[in-house]
């Protein structure tokens, strides 16, 4: 039988997930890491990508995070980000259109601050359509 820790999923709009796991993947700034039960207790800056919570050997939740920071204590494993988003709850072609229209309005932006901004709402939206295309890959293993 596997062992299970207490996992907290906070956001500025909420706890999103409090649930016993089995394990937990990150993607921190240092490289993907996965947390076990009886994990030495850090603080670790998180980059934006998937973290993947699973339950046991029939149930994984997955989600997408734009960065934050992951905690671990002996009572408990918090990551804490800005944005925490289900996967199941992202459009791949929904973003596609966000992307379009962002790109559609930065070309005729002259101003530098516009298309900066813009140029980094684009990044973030690219990087969840490649998260939900690999993590869709990998639900089928």
């Amino acid at each position: 039988m596997s062992h299970t820790f207490s996992v907290s999923l906070v956001t500025p709009q909420g706890v999103i997930l409090d649930e016993q796991v089995v394990s937990l993947y990150v993607s921190a700034l240092s490289g993907e890491m996965e947390i076990l039960s009886g994990h030495e207790e850090m603080v670790v800056c998180l980059d934006s990508g998937p973290v993947i919570v699973r339950y046991g050997a029939q149930k994984t939740q997955f989600f997408y995070v734009t960065g934050g920071i992951l905690e671990i204590t002996n009572t408990q494993t918090s990551v804490i980000s800005e944005e925490a988003t289900r996967i199941d709850a992202l459009d791949e072609a929904s973003l596609e259109k966000t992307i379009a229209a962002i790109e559609e309005r930065k070309n005729r932006s002259s101003e530098t601050y516009a298309k900066e901004s813009r140029h980094t709402d684009t990044q973030a939206i690219r990087a969840k359509v490649e998260i939900i295309r690999r993590l869709k890959g990998s639900k089928g293993r």
